[in-house]
């Protein structure tokens, strides 16, 4: 909770600050800055506009290493302080305050971006705007006096900003991060990048060439999802470059990323297979999931690529300091096609999903494996460690086997677990999709051990609003077909994710709880233009209706959802609530390809 302090001596008195706004606007006009900004030394800037409703004036007032603490400029002629025009008192949290934990009482009614309101139980830092609350209430959120400082435990630093140079700051340091989508064209990938603002939205910035080229070879040729896939493009840890797939000419790039957030190739790498559609890396270690080993369906010259037929590899590369990529020589072939690869959170392994798991074309010992677990060896090596799927060819259930695609990886009350997205395609004798066969959507639950094991702890949790027999019903009212993608968001101990629903275009909101299980939060979160809104469509007709909500990612300050809609060729923005509900907030629209697009993440604040 924020506590008050009296207002310094040489400022306006405490009792006359409510009444006297003009003044304070004056004292503004007179050297004070139009703004403050608060620094992340992670991910970059925010402002905090000053407005009738928000003052910044003199103060030596220090702060607390605890919570959140607005704190003077040291190395200003001034030091800067914020206070409420309404109160005059100030807003800090010195004393016996263990944070600036905000509340939400109070109104507002100014044009500011963020504001003060006061409360019975303390201050808010309100969003005019988007009618939200900065949230303060979580670790890492603090700040230091120390307005130049990096790599602190702390996450945030103040810094006073010139009112005569506002504008010229706005145009230099008006992004805050940046959003990289694929255009998977046919003779020129390209990465297109877009400026971040604080407030979430985007503007484009300009679109890089790969130095590879995309592919619709390897989907059922709508145009949705042309990869299958997730994960086609990453960013190393510190946010310094870029790696994408290039599906059609068997290669991947890498790109540095400027402070601008524009994008400059470094280096261009054969993939070690046919079709790289999936990427992940850790400390400089580099694994990309291949379609195909050989581009022979089973190795028979001639037979036609396909969902059913395809089994892949994960090929190694190291990222050298500089940003290239340079092979391993370490390979490990796949019993199916994979769709997904990432390390744990320890970095020692490595998961893979499988959207092919229990294909009847399929022959090999690990065919059904829905997900794999690999030890990373030092070497750079894997080892198989366990498999795992939540459905098998046969089932007596009559339940669509899993096609697994995306997942993410947790911590929650020290266990580690995958959470994986189930698109329910191939039905439950191994014959690969077809629309009016589908069912819901689901995820399933794997807890990775200690020794690599993979164990199910929630199974086959499905989206839909109906009793226990719809996931099996194609057509049931508030199912959601095609769970394909998924994002827990960032910071340690999140507890929600988010799931997108292709062809539904939906978005879902799950809680996961400490010991593994599931609680839906909304089925339907957020929705888009759904192919199944008009009665009776269950054809090819619905790919021609839907937005189909692909690739999804949320923001590294978990305030904003990035939704790519792949047969629009829009991206949503959402501000996520932090309880599940999202709101949208930008439709951008025009930037890229209506269809085959592949690919979407956010770096910066």
């Amino acid at each position: 909770e924020g506590s008050v302090v009296d207002a310094p001596a040489d400022d306006a008195p405490a009792d006359d600050a409510g009444d006297d706004a003009a003044a304070d606007d004056a004292d503004a006009d007179a050297g004070f800055p139009t703004r403050v900004q608060f620094v992340n030394n992670e991910f970059g800037r925010r402002y905090l506009e000053v407005q009738p409703d928000v003052n910044v004036v003199s103060s030596n007032q220090s702060n607390t290493a605890t919570g959140f603490n607005i704190i003077p400029v040291l190395d200003a002629d001034d030091q800067y302080f914020i206070r409420s025009v309404s109160t005059g008192l100030f807003l800090t949290a010195n004393g016996d305050d263990e944070s600036f934990n905000v509340d939400v009482s109070g109104t507002f009614a100014s044009e500011a971006r963020w504001y003060i309101i006061p409360g019975d139980d303390g201050y808010e830092l309100r969003s005019v705007a988007l009618d939200r609350v900065l949230q303060a209430d979580r670790p890492g959120f603090n700040v230091d006096t120390d307005a130049d400082a990096t790599g602190l435990s702390v996450a945030w630093v103040i810094e006073g900003v010139g009112g005569d140079d506002a504008a010229d700051d706005d145009a230099d340091d008006g992004f805050v991060g940046a959003v990289f989508v694929a255009t998977n064209d046919l003779e020129n990938n390209e990465l297109v990048s877009y400026g971040r603002f604080a407030d979430g939205t985007l503007e484009v910035i300009g679109n890089f060439a790969t130095g590879g080229a995309g592919s619709t070879e390897f989907d059922g040729g709508e145009g949705l999802d042309p990869l299958i896939s997730a994960d086609s493009i990453v960013v190393t840890e510190d946010e310094a470059y870029v790696l994408v797939v290039n599906a059609g000419s068997d290669t991947v790039t890498s790109f540095a990323v400027n402070d601008d957030f524009t994008l400059e190739q470094v280096s261009v790498v054969d993939s070690g297979g046919v079709g790289p559609n999936s990427i992940a890396i850790d400390d400089g270690l580099v694994y990309v999931t291949n379609i195909d080993r050989d581009g022979l369906a089973l190795g028979e010259e001639g037979t036609e690529r396909g969902e059913p037929n395809d089994e892949g590899n994960v090929v190694g590369f190291t990222l050298s300091e500089g940003g290239e990529l340079v092979p391993t020589g370490f390979s490990a072939d796949l019993d199916n096609r994979p769709a997904n690869i990432a390390f744990s959170a320890d970095g020692d392994r490595i998961i893979v999903s499988s959207i092919t798991s229990g294909s009847a074309a399929l022959p090999g010992e690990n065919s059904e494996a829905s997900i794999y677990s690999f030890n990373v060896l030092r070497s750079g090596r894997l080892a198989l460690a366990d498999t795992g799927t939540p459905t098998l060819r046969g089932n007596e259930e009559g339940r669509n086997l899993p096609s697994a695609i995306d997942f993410d990886i947790t911590v929650q009350d020290g266990r580690e677990f995958v959470v994986v997205t189930e698109a329910r395609e191939f039905n439950s004798e191994g014959a690969p999709p077809a629309l009016p066969a589908l069912q819901a959507g689901s995820v399933t639950v794997y807890e990775l051990g200690a020794d690599s094991s993979l164990t199910i702890t929630e199974s086959d949790f499905a989206f839909t609003d109906g009793d226990a027999a719809a996931p099996n019903d194609f057509g049931t009212s508030g199912q959601q077909l095609t769970a394909c993608w998924i994002d827990f968001g960032h910071g340690d101990g999140a507890d929600i994710f988010y799931v997108s629903n292709a062809i539904s275009a939906s978005i879902s909101s799950v809680r996961i709880a400490g010991d593994g299980t599931l609680e839906i939060i909304e089925t339907i979160a957020a929705q888009g233009v759904s192919g199944f809104d008009q009665p009776g469509q269950t054809g090819p007709e619905v790919f021609g209706e839907t937005d189909g909500f692909i690739d999804l990612d949320v923001s590294p300050d978990g305030e904003y959802l990035y939704q790519l809609e792949g047969l629009s060729g829009n991206i949503g923005v959402y501000a996520l609530d932090g309880l599940g509900g999202l709101t949208e907030i930008q439709e951008l629209t025009g930037t890229l390809p209506d269809i085959d697009t592949q690919g979407i993440i956010s770096i910066g604040g």
